[in-house]
């Protein structure tokens, strides 16, 4: 690898968002924590390690109770910032901190913790989901309800489904019809549908006998029409399917583009990732190809980069969001270890770069 070639790398990586969070790095099949700059804040010494949320990273270690041997095996806890065990690995499973609070697994009951390890919710339920606008999905006694933070019932059990709030609203499903409840319970948008999602952006997808549309959030459809399958709304436009092949659309109907791609998602920094003649490029939220469509493969952008991978040379590098190269397309290989370290194989070997310069394996 060579100075220029580290120093753009440096650059760029300098300028994420998250530039000094540690990472998980596996050495000699345990897991630790290092930093942006290569040295280890946490020694190896865990079986598995989720990156930091919230301040909290989830780790996997062997527990040892002789005088409660149910209560050995391999367990679940959390790291605080400072490399310290914050909560006890007494868990068989858990999920990251949303709003300050995770959900943890006993067996085969859930119940969720603060930062401190208090137990809100001593682990009771069937099943549980992260918190969104001070609701948690919940699931017990073949029912869905919702909790609030302080581990009582906002809403009680008593749907067939459910999901996260979004908006102040969350997909509901009663007597066999999906609608929307707000955060007490009660229906804001009546039940009257076959599938539901989540609300992006105001609007929300559903599913009647006619296809896929959007709503907005008093039940007006907005989609413009019926659709085989839709995206989530991002920035008023949507990605939608007939016949096979997707276009973008506005909300209302307008579409953007001809029904010409066989795949478009979202990618961030305002741009949509499509799919045509088995290449790949980007949209702006008009419908302008503002990256051509000539890569073999394309990923999602994620602190201002995105990873794609040349059809001519099947040799990979990062773009910005106008389509400029930030680290040359020279690579076999290229992987993200956290938004600020990436591992990188070239014909030699496999590297580590973070924003401070190449970091020893």
């Amino acid at each position: 690898m060579n100075n220029r070639v580290v120093a753009l790398l440096c650059a760029c990586l300098a300028g994420s968002a998250f530039a000094e969070s540690p990472f998980p790095y596996r050495d000699r099949g345990l897991w630790g924590y290092r930093d942006s700059r290569g040295a280890w804040v946490v020694t190896p010494s865990f079986l598995d390690a989720r990156p930091f949320r919230e301040g909290f990273a989830a780790v996997e270690t062997v527990v040892m109770d002789r005088l409660h041997p149910e209560s050995s095996g391999k367990k679940w806890g959390y790291l605080g910032e400072n490399g310290v065990l914050a909560v006890e690995a007494k868990y068989d499973e858990v999920k990251h901190f949303s709003e300050g609070l995770a959900c943890v697994r006993i067996q085969k009951r859930w119940g969720f913790i603060d930062g401190k390890g208090n137990e809100i919710l001593k682990p009771s339920l069937d099943d549980l989901w992260s918190f969104h606008e001070g609701r948690a999905l919940a699931y017990a006694g073949g029912v869905f309800g919702w909790l609030a933070p302080d581990g009582s019932w906002a809403v009680k059990p008593q749907f067939e489904g459910g999901g996260n709030f979004s908006g102040g609203a969350a997909p509901a499903k009663k007597d066999g019809q999906w609608g929307y409840i707000d955060g007490s319970g009660r229906f804001a948008v009546k039940p009257a549908y076959q599938k539901a999602r989540e609300y992006s952006s105001g609007y929300a997808a559903v599913k009647t006998r006619e296809g896929w549309t959007l709503i907005d959030r008093n039940g007006a459809v907005s989609g413009g029409g019926t659709y085989s399958r839709v995206s989530d709304v991002r920035d008023r436009a949507f990605a939608a399917s007939k016949d096979g092949s997707w276009a973008l659309v506005r909300v209302g109907g307008t579409a953007l583009t001809p029904f010409q791609y066989s795949d478009i998602s979202w990618a961030g920094e305002g741009l949509w990732l499509v799919k045509k003649n088995g290449l790949w490029g980007y949209l702006d939220g008009d419908g302008r190809v503002v990256v051509e469509i000539g890569f073999d493969r394309a990923y999602d952008f994620s602190g201002g980069r995105a990873r794609v991978k040349l059809e001519s040379t099947q040799l990979t590098g990062y773009i910005d969001p106008s389509g400029k190269w930030v680290i040359p397309p020279v690579y076999e290989k290229a992987e993200e270890i956290s938004p600020e370290v990436l591992r990188l194989k070239d014909r030699d070997s496999w590297k580590i770069l973070g924003p401070h310069g190449v970091i020893q394996p």
